[in-house]
């Protein structure tokens, strides 16, 4: 089903501008490809169903934790202490 361009604006509560933005910028928002129809733009809603899933797994993967690294330095202390302190680093 198809819908008018400011309805999609009205969808994500931004101007129609903002929608022709992302539009435009397709490499990087992955916006769904719009239709022109008598000189005005329509949006497949199935496809900004599914461009919102894929925000919404993006956003999940950028935002989780990152995975817990081993590391040599002891924690609560900082890789710079632990040089100061350090005997053999020092020098004279």
């Amino acid at each position: 089903m198809l819908q008018p361009r400011r309805k999609t604006a009205r969808r994500y509560d931004v101007c129609v501008r903002s929608v022709e933005r992302w539009e435009d910028n397709q490499e990087k928002t992955k916006f769904p490809t719009s239709v022109l129809i008598n000189g005005r733009k329509y949006d497949d809603v199935a496809a900004l169903d599914e461009w919102d899933e894929y925000l919404r797994r993006k956003a999940l993967t950028e935002n989780s934790p990152p995975e817990k690294q081993k590391s040599s330095v002891k924690h609560g202390s900082s890789p710079a202490k632990a040089k100061e302190s350090d005997p053999e680093r020092t020098s004279v």
